[in-house]
């Protein structure tokens, strides 16, 4: 018997940002209703600092938590995912986009310490591994922060179906996005994630102005034998009391996945 879920993507933007009128404190209960109106049995966060965690744990009951725990300060940023149970988590890590994942570190320019979050989960007998990420903004640091993700997935999890979430800070139109699908003139050793969204025409990112429209930047891609796309990609729009949860609109997107799914 198989496994249906469905799968969140969510920005929630840092906590101290200066954001005037939609401030952390301003917006945060609204972002508590969207939660609740739209349930999904794996979420991941970007933009988490350490000090939101706990208000996290209370808005997310009977949710398992997979990150990084340990304190780095008060604006650094986490990239967790949140596991309703009984889905079990066997196995969790954090890399560093860089020429040295193992360790907190930046390179090829970019501007901050990206980094990526990996568990690997049990449903009902067959194993899933997620990836949650936010890259950095250049196109070629894009790329290969991309690439590291890749190179993780093939090492880890080449056999497994998979499902990387994310700020991609970047159109589809964009190199990572070409490499991490095999599209475009990248040469060989590219991705074969397939996007969760029907079409490119969505906007993700609204800096809480009403008609801004940057793009699709916030996906969710998957691959690997079994899994399948049950619902296309929705983005979330709603906007309680009148308050933008966040700068970014959350993701949504629904999977079907077979029993026994065991190998690496």
């Amino acid at each position: 018997m198989g496994t249906g879920f469905r799968v969140m993507s969510f920005n929630i933007r840092h906590y101290w940002a200066d954001d005037g009128e939609n401030s952390w404190d301003r917006r945060s209960q609204a972002l508590i209703q969207v939660l609740r109106r739209n349930q999904t049995e794996v979420i991941c966060f970007q933009e988490v600092n350490y000090p939101i965690f706990e208000f996290l744990a209370k808005a997310l009951p009977g949710y398992e938590v997979a990150s990084d725990l340990k304190s780095q300060g008060p604006r650094w940023e986490y990239r967790p995912i949140y596991v309703k149970k009984p889905i079990r988590i066997l196995e969790k890590e954090t890399l560093s986009l860089s020429d040295t994942p193992q360790v907190p570190s930046k390179s090829w320019g970019s501007t901050f310490i990206r980094q990526v979050t990996r568990v690997l989960l049990e449903m009902d007998g067959a194993a899933l591994a997620v990836y949650n990420t936010h890259l950095d903004f250049e196109e070629e640091v894009q790329l290969n922060q991309a690439k590291v993700i890749w190179k993780t997935v093939q090492a880890k999890d080449k056999n497994r179906p998979v499902i990387l979430c994310g700020d991609f800070n970047s159109t589809p139109d964009k190199k990572d996005y070409g490499f991490l699908t095999g599209k475009g003139d990248l040469g060989e050793g590219t991705g074969d994630f397939k996007d969760s969204m029907a079409g490119q025409e969505a906007n993700t990112y609204h800096g809480f102005k009403a008609g801004l429209r940057v793009g699709y930047i916030d996906w969710i891609l998957y691959r690997g034998p079994g899994l399948y796309l049950v619902q296309p990609v929705q983005t979330i729009e709603d906007k309680p009391w009148g308050r933008f949860p966040s700068d970014h609109y959350p993701v949504v997107a629904a999977f079907g996945l077979p029993g026994k799914i065991k190998s690496a």
